[in-house]
């Protein structure tokens, strides 16, 4: 569960947040939406340590992660411009940020090779994102990346990248 009590940011005397609260279950989804410059990046910064609040607390699971550093709050973003691991095949992207997370190897591995297949893309595991298809890249790409972004919270920076996801039909 992740929860926001009275963020506020200011970025030179302009308000980007003022008193932002909100509580969004474990499992489910929230859309953030807004015009642009409105403060959607800048909360999403917030949640993932990227940029500090001015006041108020992060709450993940209870536990208040306002001061955590990013590396350690367990929370990845993905943004509307994916970012894989060129020098790495999916099954590697998908268990990177498991790996991360001390989980052993072996472990991570099946964890990543489970969830590839969820996706449809088990049969693609051990291929590097520069060597896929050009006519299947782009939502192998995208899945990819999801999968990337599951050690614990993923915040999808751009209402686009959901909406690719979902199209490519697989379980999410």
């Amino acid at each position: 569960m992740l929860e926001l009590n009275g963020l506020c940011k200011c970025f030179g005397g302009k308000t980007v947040a003022d008193n932002i609260c909100l509580t969004v279950g474990r499992g489910k989804i929230l859309a953030v939406l807004g015009r642009s410059g409105c403060g959607k990046s800048t909360l999403l910064n917030m949640i993932a340590g990227i940029v500090r609040p001015d006041g108020g607390e992060i709450r993940l699971n209870g536990e208040n992660i306002t001061c955590m550093p990013p590396e350690k709050r367990r929370i990845s973003l993905m943004f509307q411009d994916y970012a894989l691991f060129p020098h790495m095949s999916a099954l590697e992207n998908t268990a990177f940020g498991l790996k991360m997370q001390k989980m052993p190897k072996a472990e991570a591995e099946r964890l990543a090779l489970s969830a590839l297949a969820e996706v449809g893309l088990e049969n693609e595991a051990h291929r590097k994102p520069e060597n896929f298809p050009e006519a299947r890249s782009n939502g192998w790409h995208w899945r990819a990346l999801w999968l990337s972004a599951l050690p614990c919270c993923c915040w999808m920076n751009r209402f686009p990248v959901w909406t690719r996801i979902c199209a490519t039909g697989c379980a999410v």
